[in-house]
């Protein structure tokens, strides 16, 4: 793309899967793998867009490679000296900061399949609108839900990336803590989640086990 877009995607799509059982981004789900869900949802947002994808090292995924050949592939790998998520996060934050600037960074894993574009419009207009934030995190905190979901959120790469490296060299290991520690965060209220994407349960829900997405086919089918 010839202008460096406001805000860039980055796919989580490297994890190991272990309690998924295969390749959770290429497996199958109504026509098309989970990482293709994804991006069919930025994609209706965004159009075009520069494709980052998150992985630990890409010889290591030669089927995703594949599944990408032909399409212009930016291969962000992980940083090797963390594990998880948080290492595909700091490597994006630090390229989007260093080596190809960009305002903000959409973290979101491959395991988002219904995910929905008012979801991803949703979370970037308020992103646009925060002034000085230094992350725009849903807080899904309502009904037992987690007290936050990071890998479906924007960072700006900057503050960000300060406080990863910070909250690194103090021990830190955890996406959560890290994102619960952050000056500046924006925490996206279960109110404000409602009122641009009614579905947001939904959007938010990410794919552990096969029989998650067997559930997802149940919800759809009782409406």
């Amino acid at each position: 793309m010839s202008e460096r877009p406001v805000v860039q995607p980055h796919i989580l799509a490297g994890g190991m899967s272990e309690r998924f059982g295969s390749d959770k981004s290429l497996h199958a789900w109504r026509g098309r793998v989970l990482v293709d869900h994804v991006l069919d949802s930025f994609r209706l947002v965004l159009g075009d867009f520069d494709l980052w994808l998150g992985v630990r090292a890409a010889h290591l995924r030669p089927a995703l490679v594949e599944h990408f050949a032909g399409w212009e592939v930016t291969w962000v790998e992980d940083r090797s000296d963390l594990e998880g998520p948080l290492a595909s996060v700091a490597s994006a934050l630090s390229f989007a900061a260093h080596q190809q600037p960009r305002e903000w960074v959409f973290v979101c894993a491959c395991d988002f399949p219904a995910l929905s574009a008012s979801m991803v419009s949703g979370l970037m207009e308020l992103a646009l609108a925060s002034g000085t934030a230094s992350a725009v995190v849903p807080r899904p905190n309502d009904q037992g839900w987690r007290a936050y979901q990071p890998l479906c959120a924007l960072y700006r790469p900057g503050p960000a990336l300060e406080h990863l490296e910070s909250y690194v060299a103090g021990g830190g290991v955890r996406m959560m803590d890290f994102v619960a520690t952050m000056p500046g965060l924006r925490a996206v209220e279960v109110d404000e989640l409602s009122a641009f994407d009614p579905g947001w349960r939904r959007s938010l829900r990410n794919i552990n086990a096969p029989e998650e997405l067997d559930a997802l086919d149940r919800e759809d089918t009782a409406h």
